[in-house]
C-alpha cells in the first residue's frame, strides 16, 4: 500500500512467516543470509525483531506472571 513493499529472499517459507523491509534494500537482503533466515524460522511466532540505527531490538508477546 503506499508505495512500501517487504523485501523478499530465496527462502519462500521464510517471505510467508516474515515481513521485511528496509530503508536500504541491499542491506537488508546481505543481513538475511540463509543461514540466519533458517535461524528466524525456528524463532517462536510471537517474536517480533528489529534492526537497524545500529540496534537489535527483540521483542516476545507473552504474559508476564507476578
Amino acid at each position: 500500500m503506499l508505495g512500501i513493499s517487504d523485501i523478499h529472499v530465496e527462502n519462500e517459507e521464510f517471505n510467508r512467516r516474515w515481513r521485511v523491509t528496509a530503508d536500504v534494500e541491499k542491506f537488508a537482503v546481505l543481513l538475511l543470509s540463509p543461514a540466519l533466515q533458517d535461524w528466524l524460522l525456528g524463532a517462536p511466532k510471537n517474536e517480533t525483531w528489529t534492526i537497524g540505527g545500529g540496534h537489535v531490538c527483540w521483542v516476545r508477546r507473552s504474559r508476564i506472571k507476578p
